[in-house]
């Protein structure tokens, strides 16, 4: 099977395909605890006029959302002016007040998320963020919301990071000083935070990874790679590689762990797939000359490795099909980025979004892997095809596929315990990467500072 794989990888992986859909049917007709709720439970035909293009509704939004787009750069620097610790204390206030609240209602009332199972965060979660679906986006309201990661998640006071900018090297991003006193030469995650190749940024993650780094006791190097629609996707591939070449020269391949969310793990993907890739290829990417060692491990959350879907190409993917069901990569969000993929990918059609899909390229060689999503978020179909892809070759790969979440729900995990959870699992298992990933969490565990 494998050959077959690489002679012509999974276009629309059939399969899988089928497998995901006969899935989704046995949860939809099991009912109890696994019947998917979408929505929030509301009439589909008021969804309809509420999500769907075309109709009176959506066209009304339209017109207000494109008088209110000059507001939109006014909230933003009122959003700037406010100290983040105190964004911070009020997020976590008012979202308390409506965990509460859900929690004294009837569930028939407050839990209106995909699955009754939920947690009562999760169900909160859901009723705050699917109105976000009725809003035009824009790469400023993109790019904004994104930005909220830096006070969902400050940085601690006594974190000590250190900015690196060598554009003679193509290496910019943020190295944090996040392991205990008593580790020596620490090793470190490298993250590459997501944002669909449009938004995010290395500085807004500071807080979050260093929750990561700190519960496995390493440090770890926010890649803050270049942007669309500035750049081309190309770039962001190119900036990856530079910053992983630049850290082998300052650690062992083995202190290494590659972490990514949403386009970070498509980045990441890509840096190792290079890695191995012939020199002809791989010199278009990295300074030195090769070969370019693999590190201890990646782990993809909710990796987006596909750009070449549409209506007319796997029609039928996750990316579209579980639109209605995702809180973070809606309707809204899909038709922004969907239509600039062309021009990101470097403006060659169809060819140009292939040869720059992480999904379509070989991954013989790759270090072992961590795939985390869900099961009803848009990359469910594309991370359980690249988990068949990495087996078939032999690659040591972890699967972590959650139902009833949505995409890169393990950033969230200090909001709902199934995001905490998840983030429990990725952590335990960069433990595991080996003596040095290992003997750096012993430090955590015996309290050493």
């Amino acid at each position: 099977c494998c050959p077959a794989m690489f002679a012509r990888p999974p276009r629309p992986p059939a399969a899988t395909m089928a497998a995901a859909a006969s899935r989704e049917s046995a949860l939809d007709e099991a009912g109890g605890a696994l019947e998917v709720r979408r929505s929030l439970g509301l009439p589909p035909w008021l969804v309809a006029q509420l999500v769907r293009p075309g109709t009176p509704f959506r066209r009304f939004i339209e017109v207000v959302s494109a008088l209110a787009v000059p507001l939109d750069l006014l909230l933003a620097r009122l959003m700037a002016a406010v100290p983040v610790k105190l964004k911070h204390l009020a997020i976590k206030f008012l979202f308390s007040a409506v965990v509460g609240l859900h929690k004294l209602l009837p569930h028939f009332i407050a839990r209106r998320g995909l699955s009754p199972s939920l947690s009562a965060e999760a169900h909160a979660l859901s009723g705050l963020m699917w109105a976000a679906r009725l809003v035009p986006m824009t790469l400023g309201r993109l790019r904004l919301g994104l930005s909220s990661v830096a006070f969902l998640y400050p940085a601690s006071a006594a974190l000590r990071d250190e900015v690196v900018d060598l554009p003679e090297r193509g290496v910019r991003g943020i190295y944090l000083h996040a392991a205990p006193a008593a580790v020596e030469d620490p090793p470190v995650i490298v993250y590459f935070f997501g944002g669909a190749f449009f938004g995010g940024c290395a500085s807004d993650s500071r807080g979050l990874i260093e929750r990561y780094a700190r519960s496995v006791g390493c440090d770890a190097f926010l890649v803050d790679y270049r942007r669309c629609p500035e750049s081309l996707i190309e770039d962001s591939y190119r900036d990856g590689c530079r910053a992983y070449e630049w850290l082998l020269e300052r650690k062992k391949p083995e202190q290494l762990v590659l972490m990514g969310s949403s386009s970070g793990g498509a980045v990441a993907l890509w840096v190792l797939q290079l890695a191995v890739a012939p020199e002809a290829e791989r010199s278009k990417y990295f300074l030195g000359p090769g070969p370019i060692p693999q590190p201890a491990g990646q782990a993809l959350i909710g990796a987006f490795l596909n750009y070449t879907i549409s209506e007319t190409i796997d029609p039928g993917n996750s990316v579209r099909r579980h639109q209605e069901l995702d809180l973070v990569v809606t309707e809204r969000v899909y038709e922004f980025v969907q239509p600039k993929l062309d021009v990101a990918c470097g403006s060659q059609g169809d060819t140009g979004k292939r040869k720059m899909s992480p999904l379509f390229q070989d991954v013989q060689g790759l270090c072992p892997t961590y795939l985390s999503f869900s099961s009803h978020e848009v990359c469910t179909d594309d991370n359980r095809a690249l988990a068949e892809k990495l087996k078939c070759v032999g690659v040591d790969v972890e699967v972590s596929d959650q139902p009833f979440l949505w995409h890169a729900f393990p950033l969230f995990a200090g909001y709902c315990p199934e995001g905490e959870e998840e983030m429990q699992r990725i952590m335990s298992w960069v433990k595991r990467r080996g003596p040095v990933f290992s003997a750096a969490a012993a430090s955590v565990a015996n309290g050493f500072c």
